[in-house]
Formats: structure tokens, C-alpha cells, sequence
């Protein structure tokens, strides 16, 4: 083990003993030739391993209690602890950290070794007889105050108390403390202090005092207010508290910003990581970053780091344009380069210069910029104050590659070809290459092909050659085949008949070899060399109708072909009145007329009917055939004025509106025309037959309710009897009784869905019939009477708005059959109203917890049924539509 420090003489002092805690080792620092060394013997003081030469190293020497450890002092650049193993090979060495004096180990004899860094030489070993039990590793804070306490592990009510004296003498007193009196220095609330410190903040222009202490509960307290329970160790650190738990977890908090400072601490908003369990908290380094020193169960040392530490140190070197600082640290931590814009995107963006130079000395600019992805990486926990103002992170990406072209095409052309490729595509990393081929310089032909080169190593070859034809640049590609596997005798008469061709036909052919048909089509259809049929068959092949339309002018040859082929498209789409306009856009009025009908726009139909003059019948038939279509779509009233005003037609207007019941619209119509005879041959015997079709329909709807409900009552009566009088025997016709178990409403639930959930498809359908089967028997056959019922209630208060219209109507011969319409389905939709509560009871749309058995009846296979068929109808239904005059 070598290390290049200056050596310093020292004067010869006795050896130094320590023992191990088990008795049957120990360890002596002696002085030869000017150094000193550790060397273990057994218990029978057999010489066991002896240490090499190591510089520096001082007297002061501790064996540790229970692990296998030896700690030394050493002068290096600075103080420093060294920790050999039993075989006197070197562990692990560290720095010790300024206004710090670190108990590194106290043995089964008390023996404490104190480290007192105003006056390194005085570093001693302690002694103090009147303890049995060990101290293990802790950070101790002079800044604060004059005396530390530390509790003695396994003791209720004895503390350590290290008190300096002056500044080569401390003083360590073992000192027992009574619970129930009050001492300001040892107790808080009648709890032993293990460890307390003070920390003084500044919030605004003031300076408040924060007092951090732990109790041997293992409660941390912060100005007597218990903050976490199961605490091990803490230390505080800058404007950080540090904290590890029974749950094997490091705490870092802000004091300042996590909310500790105004006790609204969340421990499951700050930041944490696992640590080893039992680990323990010794220093934290002063290094950049900072190094968390910790001591585990087996008395090893080790060093971790917390991101939280360094994301906030690389923040602020930001924030003071130290990016090569900032960089070196996170190459050297591995943290996601992401965090450069997440921190603060406007502060990136505004910085790009700064940001590239810093990342051409520190490592590769490309790598960096390639690791950017489109998610924010960074979240509460590693950034409490997320920027309002977010850029994109392709904004920024596309900002460095401006800057690196305007510094310096040639030089960058490396890194903006990879940074092109990463975020953009291959198209635009060739892009930049051809601009550099372009310059004609002989320089630039060895970077242009580094840079071909180095997409080769991302893409595969051909890849990069399809994508260089997109970029219609005849000289380039020759420059990749030459650069490339291909034999020249292929591509070089490619190439040459290509040389051939016009500058339409020419970026036609190299967009197929570029695989891109859309760019392809913009050329063909400027292309004089093929004709219409094979310009036709490549856009509907290529589904490109869109594209052709919106790249042609109306004035080219072939705007028809490329507007009919657009047009048949939208029409297979089903935009009927865009296929119109542009079919009438292009001139072609009878194929417009056609869309327009079918679109059912009958304002379109008329204007170009009126437009092209066309003859009476032609006129008259094409507004009969919208009409009927019109009619068709439940456009009644459209078709009658189309029919009555324009086709002069009333007769077959008023066919129309009987056929859709609109008798009221139609007598009106009759009466406007004088047309008697309509009324008397069409329109009221039309009405007569609707007024019985409803009569029957009602009647029909009552025997269908009565059923239903009768069914539905007497299968939860029966069933309420089987599960509530154990001597009630079924008939012999209940076959209700057969198909159903007795089980209790919970597991009927679990094991029907379980079922479901294992059937087959086709298993699962049948299923689902069975769930809709009304006959008598069956196992689902409750919630199918009351999903059957639900909908009955639609169908019959859908009714009211028909008969309260054929009610009203004035003209009708029959006015007792009138009323009994009226009569038969107010007295129908009031029965059904009072039945609401007996097929939908609070019980059966609320399920309680417990559920008895004369509940279960009625729930029955409610697990089982639609959501929409577990409540009553919608109070909306119940419009009222009855009239006074036939109550």
C-alpha cells in the first residue's frame, strides 16, 4: 500500500496496547527507524501479522469490542483515520472533518481514542475505568458548546459526558441520571438525551436556533417536539439533517425547505435510500461532493454518497455557470445528464454555449445530449421547486445544434450528426453531412465520412443509403457508394441513368428508393412521362388521395383525376358533403349532385339544380328520391317541404307524415289544400288504426307486467320461505327450487364471478344468454324478470307523449276511444309506479354488510346484473302527460 505524502520525523514513544473485546487478541503500536507499526499478537503472545510501512502514522491505537478492525492515526495532506484489519493490512482510510473530534472506538477497557483537531499531536488515549460498556463511533461537534453527552448503550439512566477542558485536555465522566428531576444539560421531559446539538439557520434576515436531539427511545426531537420515531443516528450537515431508522432507511431533509425549520416535516415527501441495516451514521465529508461516513454492525467503515447532496451541489454550481465543475461531478456520480434541464430549462436554454464547452472538455458532447429523453426525470423529492416555465426538450437540443453550426460546421460535424440521429432522424443527420460535402474543401471529406462512419455504427448501411435518396442529391449519394461495400459497376449506372432523367421524374424515382411514397406522388402527378392509368393505380395503391389533392394546384391537367380519386375516398369515409365539394371544386357537378344527395343537403341539391337548368321530370325525380331519403333518416319534416313546396306534391307530403305518425302535421296539411278527400280516404282511417294498434299495445304491456311482477314476487317469497322455515316443502312443479342452492349471498357472488372468470369464450356468451332467460327455472332467473321489468318501464311511459297527442287531436270520429287510450295507460302507469318499491327495495339497490336470510331473497343474483338494471327508472321518465279533461 503506497502513498506519495511527505514524511515528517518522529521522536520514539512506548508502544501502544490495545485488546480485542473477546480477550483473545491484541494489538501494539511500536516505533522503528522513525515510523510506526501495528503488529497482533494472540493471548499466548505469539506474534500473529505485522503492517507494512505505512507513513506517518502515529501512536494512538484502539482494537474494536467486536469486529476485526484496528484504528490508527495518520498525518496525510490532512488528519486522517486508519483502519487495518486483524492482519494488519490496510481497510480503508479517511479524513477526518475540520471542527470535528471523532470518538472512533472505546474498547471493553474504556480505552476512548479522541482525535482534537485544533491541536492534532494531542491525540491520546482515555481512560475511564468506571465504564464496562462500548462506545461505538460518533461524530461530536465542538461548535456549539463546550460538553457532548452521549448515552452508554444497555444503561436506563448513565450517560457519557465529554467535556473539554482546554485545548489539549478532554475530560470524560460517567454521570447518573435521575428521571425525575429536572437537569437542563441531560434531560428533556424526564427522557435520558443519547445525543443533542444546536444548529442556528437563517430564515430571511433573522437567525433562528434549532435544538436536534435523541432520546433513548430512539425519538428525535427538535426543540422538544418528537419529529421521527425508530432513529439510530443523525448528524447535521450545512443546512441538511441526515437521519437513518430501524427501517434500514437514510433520511436527508432540507432544514429549510422540507418544512423541519416550521415543524411540518413529511418524511414521505423528502428523500431517502436504502442503507445496510444497523448502519450508523459517523461524519460527513467536507469533499464535493459530499461523503456520508458510516459505521456497520460487523465495525467496518464505509463510505456512500446521497444524491439529494449532489443534485443540490450541482444546482448551485449551475446557478454560478461552474459547469465544468458540475459536469465532472455528475460523470463522476453516473446522474442522468437529464438533470442539467430539468433543474432549470430556461437556465439551459439561455446557456447552451456555456453548456457545450463545458461538455467538450469534460467528456463527450453527444453522449451527453443523446441521454435527453422527453420525460421529466426529476420529481418532487430531488426538486422542490419545479420551474412553472417547462421548454421542450427537443427546443433545447435543436438550440445546441444551432449553436455547434454556427461555431463550427466542420469541426462539430460529429456530434451534431449523432445528436441528429438520437432526437431528430437519419434523414436530417445526412442533411448536415451533404452541407459539408458541399463546401467542396478537400479538408472535409475525411470528416464527412468519420461522420458517415459514425452513423453506420448506429444504422445499418442500407438504411443509410435509402435515406440519403430522400435528399435528391445525385453527387452525395456517389460520395456513400464510394464510401460503401456496393459494387461500383451497380450503383455507378444507377446513378448515371438517373442523370438522364427530368428533376420531376428524377425525385419521383429516388423517393421509392427512399421508400417514401407520399413524397413520391408529389412528384408524379407533375410528371409528364406516365400516364393517367398509372398514376391512378399508384395513389389508390399507396392510399395517397390526400396527399395528391393538397399538392396540385387547380390549374394543373390533372386536378380532375386526383380530385375524383380524393372524392371517392371521403365518400368511403363517410364525409359525404367533403367529397361534394371537392368534386364541385373540380367541376364535376353530376358527381357533386350525387354526394350532395347522398349527404342529404337538399339546399346543395337545389342550388345546382338551379344552377344546370334541368328539365322538369329530371328536376322532380331527384327531389322525390332525396325526399324518401330524407324521410328515411327521421327528416320528416324536410321531405314534406321539399314534396309540397318544390315538387308541388301535397298528396304524397301527406302520405309522408302518416306514414312517420305525424297526423296532427298532416290534417293540417290536408286543411291548407282543401283536400277532403285526403283526409277522409288517408288520413283518418291511418289515425283510427294507430289509436287500436296503441289500445292493444297498452293492454298487451299490462298482461306482460302482470306476469313479470307476479313471477318476481313469488320467487322471493319461495325462497324467503326455504331459508326461514326449514320443515316448508316446495311443490312438486317448483322448479325454481331445483335449480338453485342454498348458499349464502357473499359466496353465491364469489362463486359465480369465479365461474365467469373461468369459462371459455364460447362458454362465457351461453353464460350470458342464461343471464337474459325468462323461463320458469332457471338459475338467473330473477335478475331476468328484473331486467326484463326495467325495460317494460321504458317502453310503456315512452308511450304518453303518442297518446296525449292523438288525444288532442280535434278532428277524430271516435272520442271514446280516445279516452279509453287515455283511461287504460294512466291506470297502467300508475300501477307501475306503486310497484317501483316492491321490485327495487332499499335493500336491493343499497346491500347491507350483514346480510340475513329473508334479505337474501331479495338480493338474490344482484351480483350478477347491470349496474343500470340495479336501480329504479330515472325520475326523467315520469314526465307528466296526462290531460284533464279525460281524468
Amino acid at each position: 500500500y503506497e502513498i506519495s505524502v511527505p514524511l515528517i520525523g518522529l521522536e520514539y514513544s512506548p508502544p501502544k496496547i490495545s485488546w480485542r473485546g473477546n480477550g483473545q487478541q491484541f494489538a501494539i503500536n511500536f516505533y522503528e527507524n522513525g515510523q510506526r507499526f501495528v503488529k497482533v499478537f494472540d493471548d499466548q503472545l505469539r506474534p500473529l501479522n505485522v503492517s507494512s510501512e505505512y507513513p506517518n502514522l502515529m501512536a494512538p491505537i484502539a482494537f474494536m469490542v467486536t469486529g476485526q478492525c484496528i484504528a490508527c492515526t495518520a498525518i496525510d495532506d490532512g488528519n486522517t483515520i486508519v483502519v487495518f484489519e486483524k492482519n494488519c493490512k490496510v481497510k480503508n482510510t479517511f479524513a477526518v472533518p475540520e471542527n470535528k473530534l471523532l470518538c472512533v472506538v472505546v474498547d471493553v477497557m474504556m480505552h476512548v481514542m479522541l482525535v482534537d483537531l485544533e491541536n492534532f499531536t494531542s491525540l491520546a488515549i482515555v481512560e475511564n475505568p468506571n465504564t464496562e460498556n462500548c462506545l461505538s463511533f460518533h461524530g461530536i461537534d465542538w461548535s456549539q458548546g463546550e460538553t457532548i453527552q452521549i448515552n452508554l448503550e444497555g444503561l436506563d439512566s448513565e450517560i457519557l459526558k465529554i467535556q473539554k477542558c482546554n485545548d489539549l485536555t478532554l475530560q470524560l465522566n460517567t454521570i447518573k441520571i435521575d428521571t425525575t428531576t429536572s437537569d437542563a444539560d441531560s434531560e428533556t421531559n424526564g427522557t435520558v438525551l443519547i445525543y443533542a446539538v444546536k444548529k442556528l439557520v437563517s430564515v430571511g434576515d433573522s437567525e433562528i436556533e434549532l435544538n436536534f436531539s435523541l432520546d433513548c427511545n430512539r425519538e428525535l426531537n427538535l426543540n422538544g417536539q418528537g419529529i421521527c420515531n425508530d432513529v439510530t443516528s443523525f448528524i447535521t450537515f450545512q443546512n441538511y439533517l441526515l437521519v437513518t431508522t430501524l427501517g434500514c432507511k437514510l433520511y436527508c431533509i432540507r432544514i429549510l425547505e422540507d418544512g423541519l425549520a416550521c415543524n411540518e416535516l413529511d418524511l414521505e415527501k423528502v428523500y431517502s435510500r436504502e442503507i445496510e441495516q444497523g448502519a450508523r451514521i459517523v461524519t460527513v465529508s467536507e469533499s464535493n461532493p459530499p461523503q456520508i461516513i458510516m459505521v456497520l454492525p460487523r465495525g467496518n467503515l464505509e463510505t456512500i454518497r446521497c444524491r439529494l447532496l449532489t443534485i443540490d451541489i450541482i444546482e448551485k454550481l449551475l446557478s454560478e455557470k461552474s459547469w465544468k465543475t458540475a459536469l465532472s461531478i455528475m460523470r463522476l456520480e453516473r446522474i442522468n445528464w437529464n438533470l442539467l434541464v430539468d433543474l432549470n430549462p430556461q437556465r439551459f436554454f439561455c446557456q447552451v454555449q456555456d453548456f457545450v464547452e463545458a461538455a467538450e472538455f469534460c467528456a463527450n458532447l453527444s453522449t451527453i445530449v443523446n441521454d435527453f429523453t422527453d420525460k421529466r426525470l426529476f420529481y418532487q423529492k430531488y426538486l422542490p421547486r419545479i420551474p412553472k416555465k417547462y421548454i421542450d426538450k427537443k427546443e433545447i437540443v435543436r438550440r445546441i445544434v444551432q449553436y455547434l453550426t454556427s461555431v463550427n460546421l466542420v469541426g462539430n460535424l460529429s456530434s451534431i450528426v449523432l445528436i441528429q440521429e438520437k432526437h431528430f432522424s437519419l434523414k436530417s443527420a445526412l442533411d448536415y453531412i451533404k452541407i459539408a460535402f458541399e463546401l467542396n474543401s478537400p479538408s472535409n471529406d475525411k470528416v464527412c465520412k468519420r461522420a458517415v462512419e459514425l452513423l453506420v455504427n448506429k444504422r445499418h448501411y442500407k438504411d443509410v443509403l435509402e435515406a440519403a435518396y430522400a435528399l435528391y442529391s445525385l453527387d452525395f449519394l456517389t460520395f456513400l457508394y464510394r464510401n460503401s461495400s456496393e459494387d461500383p459497376r451497380i450503383y455507378e449506372q444507377e446513378i448515371a441513368a438517373y442523370r438522364t432523367l427530368t428533376p420531376a421524374e428524377l425525385r419521383f424515382k429516388m423517393s421509392l428508393k427512399a421508400n417514401n411514397p407520399k413524397s413520391a406522388v408529389k412528384y408524379l402527378v407533375r410528371c409528364d412521362n406516365y400516364d393517367d392509368g398509372f398514376v391512378e393505380t399508384f395513389i389508390v395503391k399507396h392510399q395517397l388521395e390526400d396527399v395528391a389533392y393538397k399538392c396540385l394546384p387547380d390549374f394543373s391537367k390533372r386536378f380532375d383525376l386526383v380530385s375524383l380519386l380524393y372524392a371517392k375516398r371521403l365518400s368511403l369515409k363517410g364525409k359525404r358533403s367533403e367529397a361534394a365539394f371537392v368534386l364541385r371544386r373540380a367541376n364535376l357537378v353530376s358527381q357533386a349532385l350525387e354526394e350532395y344527395i347522398e349527404a342529404l343537403d337538399w339546399r346543395e341539391v337545389l342550388n345546382i339544380l338551379e344552377s344546370q337548368k334541368f328539365n322538369v321530370n329530371q328536376y322532380k325525380k331527384v327531389l322525390y328520391d332525396l325526399s324518401y331519403k330524407l324521410s328515411g333518416a327521421h327528416r320528416v319534416d324536410e321531405a314534406v317541404l321539399l314534396l309540397d313546396k318544390y315538387c308541388k306534391d301535397y298528396k304524397e307530403a301527406v302520405r309522408v307524415l302518416v306514414e312517420a305518425k305525424a297526423f296532427k302535421k298532416a290534417i293540417c296539411l290536408a286543411k291548407e289544400h282543401n283536400a277532403t278527400d285526403v283526409l277522409e280516404d288517408l288520413v283518418m282511417p291511418a289515425l283510427k288504426l294507430h289509436m287500436l294498434d296503441l289500445r292493444d299495445k297498452i293492454d298487451e304491456f299490462g298482461k306482460v307486467f302482470d306476469k313479470y311482477f307476479s313471477r318476481l314476487q313469488q320467487l322471493r317469497e319461495e325462497k324467503r320461505m326455504r331459508l326461514t322455515n326449514p320443515t316448508y316443502e316446495p311443490s312438486a312443479d317448483d322448479l325454481y327450487y331445483e335449480m338453485s342452492s342454498l348458499v349464502s349471498f357473499a359466496s353465491s357472488r364469489a362463486t359465480s364471478r369465479t365461474r365467469s372468470s373461468q369459462l371459455s369464450s364460447k362458454n362465457r356468451r351461453k353464460e350470458a344468454r342464461k343471464k337474459l332467460d325468462l323461463r320458469e327455472g332457471g338459475y338467473y332467473e330473477d335478475i331476468a324478470l328484473i331486467r326484463a321489468l326495467h325495460i317494460l318501464y321504458g317502453n310503456v311511459f315512452s308511450l304518453g307523449r303518442d297518446v296525449r297527442e292523438v288525444c288532442l287531436i280535434f278532428d277524430h270520429r271516435d272520442l271514446q276511444l280516445a279516452k279509453s287510450l287515455h283511461v287504460n295507460l294512466s291506470r297502467l302507469q300508475n300501477k307501475m309506479k306503486s310497484s317501483i318499491s316492491l321490485i327495487w327495495p332499499d335493500e336491493f339497490i343499497n346491500v347491507p354488510q350483514v346480510v340475513d336470510d329473508a334479505l337474501l331473497s331479495i338480493i338474490g343474483n344482484r351480483a350478477d346484473l347491470d349496474p343500470e338494471y340495479c336501480v329504479p327508472p330515472k325520475d326523467t321518465l315520469f314526465e307528466r302527460w296526462e290531460l284533464d279533461i279525460f281524468l
